[in-house]
């Protein structure tokens, strides 16, 4: 087969858990499959985020700037099906939401949730608007659709109007369990700032983070301890102004907002705290638990949307609308070490059940079902020539 990944998604850096998605997974299939041709089709933005070594993968560069997303919906639609019939693909996959809505191969795309629809307040009208309508099109049209989570399916098929039959659901894989020294946590918290003891949260730029609300749930929690609260990530102006609020009840110098940190010193950050929280109102799937579960830190985690999936038995759950609920269940793990070590084991326990060889074998099957359904429509086996200059990359005039 020659299958063809469209990842002209992919902005380094700013993309989060589907940027995640997008590189592990490739890095899983080319792994796992040295029988099938791979042709990537990347933006010029990230055309170094995957690196193509294996001799089986072809990079594509498609001169569009990552950032020009409505450029790039244009291109899913009038170029990529032409790319897809020049490199004569088996079977198409758009790992982010949107593929285009006609192709000469059968197509697969993969949709992580739909929280322009469930959370609308978490994103700009004009963007909520062209998202509705390609991914509610690239959904329908789309030979298969795969998500990453049993509740995500289920939210595909009422909001979507998607036949379960058409569905696949897999499984996301987790980060490799890497431990982090001692003083490769001094280290880090030094560099930072940061004091012992503390609470880390990633700081999502989104409402349906529920940034704000942890803040307060934080302040009535821990207000008279010496925790600190440190924020990883992208931070809203709405959650700045909170953490200022909350900076004026005497939290000024417990409350560290980190920004963008490298990946190895956030995993130092996680492995470092007391506890991890996750206060979302809506996920698909939840990259940070596994993160922080694989880190081996105690989570204390929303009970909404696909989180209790994904965390299992490995975390504490709280309602993420209530902030007395976050801040009594946050407080009772803090305060318990025998707690605390629980939640560490399990948590560890269930990241084991999460494989990105697993997820690239699942989607491999995927791949084959689909070919194999056109070849039988054809009534023809054909083999693709094979590709010149494969695991190089190529740019497309």
């Amino acid at each position: 087969m020659r299958i063809g990944l469209n990842l002209l998604y992919l902005i380094p850096g700013e993309v989060g858990g589907v940027e995640t998605y997008g590189k592990e997974l490739v890095a899983a299939l080319l792994e796992v499959d040295q029988e099938n041709e791979y042709v990537l089709f990347l933006n010029t933005s990230a055309r170094s985020i995957i690196p193509a070594h294996s001799p089986n993968a072809k990079q594509v560069i498609v001169p569009i700037g990552g950032r020009n997303r409505y450029l790039r919906y244009v291109v899913e639609q009038v170029w990529l099906p032409q790319l897809a019939s020049r490199y004569k693909l088996d079977v198409l996959h758009s790992l982010s939401y949107v593929g285009p809505l006609w192709c000469s191969c059968p197509t697969l795309v993969t949709i992580h949730d739909v929280n322009w629809l469930a959370v609308p307040e978490s994103m700009r009208f004009a963007r909520r608007m062209g998202l509705s309508m390609i991914s509610c099109a690239s959904a329908r049209l789309s030979t298969r659709v795969a998500t990453v989570s049993r509740f995500s399916s289920g939210e595909i098929c009422r909001r979507l109007g998607v036949a379960p039959i058409r569905l696949v659901v897999i499984h996301s894989g987790a980060g490799s369990a890497v431990e982090t020294s001692k003083s490769e946590i001094a280290a880090v918290k030094s560099r930072y700032g940061i004091r012992n003891p503390y609470v880390a949260v990633f700081g999502g730029g989104y409402e349906h983070k529920n940034i704000p609300r942890l803040v307060d749930a934080f302040e009535s929690a821990f207000g008279d301890t010496a925790y600190e609260l440190v924020l990883i990530g992208g931070l809203t102006p709405k959650t700045v102004a909170r953490v200022s609020l909350s900076s004026a009840g005497g939290l000024a110098d417990r409350v560290v907002a980190l920004g963008h940190i490298p990946k190895g010193h956030v995993r130092a950050v996680l492995a470092g705290a007391d506890l991890f929280v996750l206060p979302s109102l809506y996920e698909g799937f939840g990259f940070p638990v596994l993160e922080a579960q694989g880190a081996g830190v105690a989570v204390v985690c929303s009970r909404a949307a696909a989180l209790p999936e994904v965390a299992g038995t490995g975390a504490a759950y709280f309602d993420p609308a209530s902030t007395s609920d976050m801040a009594s269940t946050m407080k009772a793990v803090a305060m318990n070490v025998g707690l605390r070590s629980r939640y560490q084991a399990q948590g560890k326990d269930n990241v084991a059940r999460f494989s990105w060889h697993t997820a690239a074998r699942e989607y491999l099957a995927v791949y084959r079902s689909l070919a194999e359904r056109r070849r039988s429509v054809s009534g023809r086996v054909t083999k693709a020539p094979k590709p010149t200059s494969m695991g190089v990359g190529q740019n497309v005039e």
